[in-house]
This record gives structure tokens, sequence and C-alpha cells, in this order.
């Protein structure tokens, strides 16, 4: 659109609307890296009015997600001007900003004979004294041909057109139903009014258009870094959601990532870890070389034992057990860029080997005091008999019999202490069964 433009333009006036545009979108596309969306705008309307001679400007975005259209509103007024924010429904879009994005073509008239903006008939806020206006569509750098043949969008020929149901379709919509179309080229619109309607109108178009060219380029900057932060936003949550720690180190071993697990794991805060050392948090005493082999040679190392070191000042808990994946992390095919570490605490599992470990040490030990015990009641028993056979054949005195109950009741006191053993070293069946607690 604009090369049509720039035809009928002298050389001088093409070559003026490029250069003195051509710093300023620089300068704006920066501002939508670093700033965001919203301060951009408020400097390009701000531009419309002092470049163009635009007394109230608008600039609308076409949020195909939400099928919505919004965007900021500058207002004139008695000291300075005054930003308005709006949002409409782009289906009830009508007057010349509708027009204006059915036909992506720039729409110039005053508003005795069309209305610059009505949503379902009904003029909307901000209410404004507004004579002549000019609307200039915000399209895509790489419009596809296809959407302009004929001068209309939404024609019955365009194959993405054609695989939609249009039963029920309002083709008078300026979203139906390309807006879903990947290859959509409307992005919004920019809005000049005069309410003097003294001086020469509508202002020179081509400079128009070409500010509605770096309006594009500051949305699609600004739909990239969105997406950007999207993908980046993800990135984080779901590495921050993982039970076992992650980080990445750099070609010579400092850290320079670690998700919120490895934080916690260290006792330090995430952004702790940044610059650490790969030895001074991992000790692998069965691998001490698998940093080096991963990122000088490739090689992956999975299922290492070792520790992770805490802070100094935690030196009840300043080696945690831990088992970890060390592999190298690749730009590009053949090259090593740095190394990627996963790793899980082992201090549960060691706390359970242990306790393990205990349970079969006591098993053990049940086992030998049950063989034990059968072992010592063996002879027991006979001792026991014998005794008995002396107290009723022998003809013994009455000391002689108080001694040899004395030597009976020890039997027996060792027999119960056997008893007692056997029934702890032998395993019991629960019986589960309910009761009337009350």
């Amino acid at each position: 659109m604009l090369n049509r433009l720039l035809e009928h333009a002298s050389p001088s006036q093409g070559a003026g609307v490029y250069l003195g545009l051509l710093e300023k979108s620089e300068r704006w596309r920066a501002l939508a890296g670093q700033r965001g969306l919203r301060d951009v705008v408020d400097a390009i309307l701000a531009y419309a009015q002092s470049g163009l001679g635009a007394q109230e400007a608008a600039v609308l975005r076409v949020e195909t997600t939400t099928g919505e259209l919004a965007g900021t509103w500058m207002l004139p007024g008695r000291v300075g001007s005054s930003l308005c924010q709006v949002r409409w429904s782009v289906g009830g879009i009508g007057g010349a900003v509708g027009r204006c994005l059915h036909a992506a073509e720039p729409v110039a008239g005053d508003a005795d004979h069309e209305p610059l903006l009505t949503i379902n008939g009904d003029r909307p806020e901000p209410r404004t004294d507004h004579g002549r206006f000019l609307v200039v569509p915000v399209l895509s750098a790489l419009p596809h041909s296809s959407c302009f043949d004929g001068g209309w969008l939404h024609r019955q020929g365009c194959p993405s057109f054609e695989s939609i149901d249009p039963e029920g379709i309002d083709v008078r919509s300026p979203l139906h139903p390309c807006a879903s179309c990947e290859n959509y080229p409307v992005r919004g619109a920019l809005v000049l009014t005069d309410l003097e309607n003294t001086g020469p109108w509508p202002p020179d178009q081509t400079h128009a258009v070409a500010l509605g060219q770096v309006i594009s380029s500051v949305f699609e900057r600004a739909a990239l870094r969105q997406r950007v932060d999207v993908v980046e936003r993800f990135r984080l949550q779901a590495l921050d959601a993982m039970y076992n720690g992650v980080v990445t180190t750099d070609r010579k071993g400092k850290v320079v990532f670690a998700n919120q697990r490895a934080g916690d794991m260290t006792g330090r805060e995430r952004g702790g870890l940044t610059g650490q050392s790969f030895e001074t948090l991992f000790e692998l005493p069965d691998a001490p070389d698998a940093l080096r082999h991963a990122l000088s040679y490739g090689r992956s190392a999975v299922h290492l034992e070792g520790f992770l070191r805490r802070p100094a000042q935690q030196e009840d808990v300043a080696r945690v057990p831990i088992r970890l994946n060390l592999a190298p992390f690749r730009l590009e095919e053949g090259g090593h860029f740095g190394a990627v570490c996963v790793f899980e605490d082992r201090s549960s599992i060691r706390a359970m080997e242990e306790e393990i470990r205990h349970l079969d040490t006591l098993a053990a030990i049940g086992r030998f005091a049950s063989s034990l015990a059968h072992e010592i009641r063996n002879p027991l028993g006979g001792i026991s008999a014998g005794v008995n056979y002396l107290l009723r054949t022998s003809e013994l005195d009455e000391e002689q019999r108080q001694h040899m109950g004395v030597i009976q009741g020890e039997i027996e006191r060792v027999d119960e202490i056997l008893r007692d053993l056997l029934a702890v070293a032998r395993t019991k069946e629960l019986d589960l069964t309910a009761v009337d607690t009350a």
C-alpha cells in the first residue's frame, strides 16, 4: 500500500517520509523490546499530533484471541493531552474504522457524511467534536497477496475462506472469518482527526501510511516478545515444578541456571547459585572427572552417587546424599556449550535403607534367639527331670530338699525367660476386628 502511495508522491516527499520515520521507528522498536507496547503507543500518538498535525489520534489493535479492538485514544485538552484506554468487541464495529478494517485501505471523510466509529450502531466513548478524520490500516509487513485481490478481504475464492462453514457468519464483520487465518494482514488501525476544521485536510496520507507500517512493526515486535515471554514463563514454571533439582553450566563449569528445587536443596536462593563452580556444589567420589568428560568429550553419565554441599552455616546437613545424571548441552551439532545436571535428594532413601538394615539385623537376632532358646530348653528339661527324680527317690534331709527346691525354682525362672524370648521372636498374625471405643 505504501508503495502505491509513493508512486504518486515526489521523490523528495517519499524520501522525506522514510528519513523522517527511520530514526523514530528504530527508537520505538527498541522501546517496545524494553518497556512494553503501551509506552511505545504513547510516543507514537504524541508524534501523530506533533508531526502529522492531528489534534486527536488513536492507535487501535486487533486482538484476535479475544475478538476485540483495543488501544489508546489521545484526546486534546486545555492543558496538554489525555490518554484514554478503549476496548470494544470487534463484531459490532462500524463507521469509517469498520470500513478501514474490512477493506484494509485508508478511509478519509468527515462526520457530516459518515461516522468515524460506531459500536452496534451507537457512537461510543470518547465522544469528541471531531469533524474530519483519516483512518489508516495497520497492516502486516508481509501480507498474503491473495488477501488483496479485488481490493477486498474475505473473498469466496480464498481456500482458507472456503474451509469455514459460512452458515451464521456475518460477512460485514471486520474480522469475519479471516482473523483466525495466519495470513490475515490487518493488525489494527491508526485514527487521526481534526477538531477545528481549518487548514488542509486530510494530512499527507503517504506519511500516515508509513507511520501505520511502523506501528505494524512495533506490534509484531511486541507480539514476538509476548510469545517469547510466554515460552520463558512456561519453561521456568515447568522446571520449578520438578521434584528433582536441575542446574546448567557453561563450558567453564560455572552454573548459569538453577531451578527452584535446586535452590531449596542447597539451602540458597535460586539466584545465589548462578556463577558458582560445579565442584563447589557437587562432590562425586566415584566419578570426580564426570563434568570434565561431559564438557570436553561430550560424554554423559547416569546414576552417579555423590553429595550436594550446603553452606557452611548449615553444618547439620552439610552434605546431602544425591544421585545425578550429567549430560553435555549442545547449541548445535558437534559443539559443546555446557552441561545439564539433574539430581535427586537421596536423604530419605538413605534413611530408609538404614532402617531396613536395622530391621534386618533385628530379624537376624530374633532368628538366632529363637534357635538358641530351643537349644537351651532341651538340656534344661533334662536337668529339671533329674532334680524331680532325686526328690522322689532319694532320702534327703530338710536342708538338701530346700537346696533342690532352689535349683528347681531357678530352672523354672530360666524356662520363663526362654518362653518370653520365643514370644518376642515369633511372628504374630494381626487380627483386625471392630471394637466399640465409647
